[in-house]
């Protein structure tokens, strides 16, 4: 069962999309996990590509849309916030997330997509 994980777009260019995401807390009682995801790019290289049409969607939510385009660095964060992620009745819970960006293209050219397994509570 994992605490935190990420999903990693192919290249383009030299620069990817990365969506990580952490474990910030559980409620037994409630039967949920809270979770913060970030959204940054990745790849090598130190200069910049032109991205925009950025989607992250975390378990069934989109939580991050924007087609605004901007200098990509490697490490550039595009968008962070926080999920709140429901579990079965058993307490375990797998849920799946994704993103997409246009990177240095304006069509989507870069996708990733897993499927991810909470600590049981």
């Amino acid at each position: 069962m994992a605490t935190s994980g990420s999903i990693t777009t192919n290249s383009c260019e030299g620069r990817s999309l990365t969506l990580s995401w952490s474990l910030s807390s559980q409620s037994v009682a409630d039967n949920y996990s809270n979770i913060s995801w970030k959204l940054k790019g990745s790849g090598s290289g130190s200069g910049w590509v032109n991205a925009g049409n950025f989607k992250a969607v975390i378990n069934g939510t989109t939580v991050y849309s924007s087609s605004t385009r901007i200098q990509l660095y490697n490490g550039t964060t595009v968008a962070s916030g926080t999920a709140k992620i429901s579990h079965n009745s058993d307490g375990t819970k797998s849920f799946k997330l994704s993103c997409e960006a246009g990177i240095y293209y304006v069509a989507v050219n870069c996708t990733a997509s897993g499927t991810h397994t909470l600590t049981t509570i």
